[in-house]
């Protein structure tokens, strides 16, 4: 039963993660087509500021997943009822706090532009974004019951609804208006509609939760403070490390440079968010498995996440590298394209965020906030300082490159070993060998590929981006087939797709 969820789950949030975003890339054509580059800039460092702002969240989010595990395994309603009462009142508190943030950050924004724009236009566009984005700590305290139930397909299901129609309206806005306020005022609209809907269907899915009397016992309560302390640290180190990036490139360089950026950004972002969404359905599936198994089953499973963590990665790294600029120049046209270093920059940054999934989930599956809660802190002030130093010297690309010289200097080490001492009860050696052995084999693939794929020039830059996306995509698997296909991960994943595809495995 929890693994058929575990897969619903990544199929669900897969599909309805991959529709969403080819609708939301033809926004974003329309959107600087529109608006301009600028502008799409200026999106972007909003969204850094709003990083920042909800810091005031501190972590209730993930302190509240965890605390609701035993009690929904045990059907212990009136307990499941006292944390999501819990969860409510510190969120609202949480977002009336970053609405005040809002406000008194406001009149300072100008400090990250340098190009000459209207600064009091600005204003209004950003305190439209701020309600915009704050709304969501009154309407999402319920969500919790969905993902620890691992019906996180629900939320997938009516969230990309949503988002489709609020795309196809949006669309038609920059077409017929050319307005960002009405841009954001319509994404505005259709959250609130979202709100309404995902709470009357958890309403009416878990009835008896919500008719149950709420209460919370001293214990839960002590230990729920007690992981919120620890995962604000780990908010603001992750803050530091991915949120201020935005906000440095258009302190150092200016919203034209950023919204290059941003563009680039965004197709590996669609591809960070994919790997995220799937792996997102197995954090409550981890969560029972360490509650109700032993510590070598556990780990047996951790190495089969951690071989398909490895070949998501790589195959979305080589088909990346190798086809990222031809479908900019498709989508965007040739004035949009970055250089080449800081492409590479910004993936190899992708490479190492995205080998994380695997052991981030089975510490928040454990619980495990409050062991590593300084080492973020440590890791951000190593990033504020490098990205400081690098980027006032080499401008975007040193921003990058210091954020990935902290990425390597504390958390790559802390986490595996943390995770496999208190959940494995074994040594990480075994991780890091892994890890040296999927990168070499990464890099090899991406190398030969590339090579190869450089020959590749057609009339049509539609087709080389088609051709050259195949050849990476068959070349990535026959390579996985060859090396991998008489190992335990390797077998299990191949029968496990051909189960659910209903062909046996099984020789005849």
């Amino acid at each position: 039963m929890r693994t058929q969820k575990a897969f619903k789950n990544m199929i669900y949030n897969g599909l309805f993660f991959v529709l969403v975003s080819i609708i939301t890339f033809f926004t974003k054509k329309m959107f600087i087509s529109s608006l301009g580059n600028n502008t799409n800039g200026l999106n972007s460092l909003f969204s850094s500021i709003m990083s920042f702002l909800n810091l005031a969240e501190l972590g209730v989010g993930g302190s509240v997943i965890y605390a609701l595990y035993k009690p929904i395994q045990e059907k212990n309603y009136s307990l499941i009822k006292g944390i999501i009462s819990f969860y409510k009142k510190m969120y609202t508190y949480s977002g009336v706090a970053v609405i005040l943030l809002g406000f008194a950050v406001t009149p300072f924004i100008n400090i990250f532009i340098k190009d000459q724009m209207d600064i009091s236009k600005v204003q209004v566009y950003f305190l439209i974004y701020l309600l915009n984005t704050s709304l969501s700590y009154f309407f999402t305290y319920k969500l919790p019951i969905l993902y620890v139930n691992q019906e996180n397909y629900v939320i997938s299901k009516y969230d990309s609804s949503i988002k489709v129609i609020k795309n196809i309206v949006q669309i038609g806005i920059l077409y017929i208006f050319r307005s960002y306020v009405i841009f954001l005022v319509i994404e505005t609209l259709f959250n609130i509609t979202y709100y309404f809907i995902i709470n009357k269907v958890i309403n009416k899915r878990y009835k008896v939760i919500f008719d149950a009397t709420g209460s919370i016992d001293i214990a839960t309560k002590k230990d729920l403070f007690k992981n919120i302390k620890a995962l604000s640290l780990h908010k603001i180190g992750g803050f530091v490390v991915f949120g201020t990036d935005s906000m440095l490139m258009s302190y150092f360089a200016n919203l034209n440079i950023l919204g290059l950026y941003n563009n680039y950004l965004m197709v590996i972002t669609f591809f960070n968010s994919l790997i995220a969404k799937l792996f997102e359905g197995l954090v409550a599936s981890i969560g029972n498995l360490i509650v109700s198994t032993n510590n070598e089953k556990t780990k047996d499973v951790f190495n089969k996440v951690y071989f398909f963590n490895f070949c998501l990665v790589s195959f979305c790294l080589v088909c990346i590298y190798n086809t990222i600029n031809k479908f900019v120049i498709i989508w965007l046209g040739k004035d949009f394209i970055l250089d080449r270093n800081i492409v590479t920059l910004m993936l190899i940054n992708f490479y190492i965020l995205n080998m994380r999934p695997s052991i981030d989930r089975f510490k928040e599956a454990a619980g495990i906030y409050h062991n590593d809660r300084f080492f973020p802190l440590i890791e951000a002030a190593i990033n504020f300082v490098a990205c400081i130093i690098l980027g006032r010297y080499l401008g975007i690309a040193g921003i990058i490159l210091g954020t990935i010289i902290s990425s390597l200097t504390v958390i790559f080490w802390i986490r595996p070993i943390l995770v496999y001492k208190l959940v494995f009860k074994s040594n990480a050696l075994e991780y890091y060998i892994n890890y040296a052995k999927y990168l070499f084999i990464s890099l090899a693939m991406l190398f030969s590929s590339n090579y190869i794929t450089s020959f590749i020039n057609l009339k049509s830059n539609f087709l080389t981006f088609v051709v050259t996306g195949i050849f990476s995509a068959i070349y990535v698997n026959l390579i996985f087939i060859i090396l991998f296909r008489k190992t335990d991960e390797y077998s299990y994943f191949k029968n496990f797709i051909l189960n659910k595809i209903g062909i046996s495995s099984k020789r005849k």
